[in-house]
């Protein structure tokens, strides 16, 4: 199982690396020492996407709740992310906003503040580091 924080450092990594050919690097390096049923999750994840591109679910929130001050819980991995991420997704339904978003924020809480930051940028839909489609699939 692989650490979400590693996924948060190398987003940190990949924002201050200039080159397109180091970012690939980067990006390939990671890929290689993840578990291959991890990989699909990190795609999606280095893309700003919650889910694969094929994949037609949604987390339909507005936003996460990055700004928490909780103290982080146990250290999450990339699967545990991906859970996260479907739970929030399943919820349909009266209430279920409020559900989905109650559902996040406990993903959020167990988060370190550069693991919340990815979170966000994810759910936000951008992860600014200078990394498209196209150079993950290079990758």
């Amino acid at each position: 199982m692989s650490l979400f924080a590693d996924f948060a450092a190398l987003c940190h990594r990949l924002a201050a690396t200039p080159g397109r050919l180091d970012k690939r690097r980067l990006v390939a390096d990671y890929l290689r020492g993840l578990a291959p049923e991890e990989v699909p999750q990190a795609v999606a994840f280095l893309s700003g996407r919650p889910f694969p591109a094929s994949d037609p679910r949604v987390l339909g929130v507005r936003g996460s709740t990055a700004g928490t001050t909780e103290p982080p819980g146990p250290s999450l991995t990339i699967a545990d992310v991906a859970e996260g991420f479907a739970a929030v997704a399943e919820v349909a339904g009266a209430g279920s906003r409020r559900t989905r978003e109650a559902r996040l924020a406990a993903l959020v809480a167990r988060a370190t503040a550069p693991e919340r930051e990815a979170l966000a940028r994810i759910v936000g839909g951008e992860m600014r580091t200078g990394v498209s489609d196209g150079l993950v699939l290079e990758a």
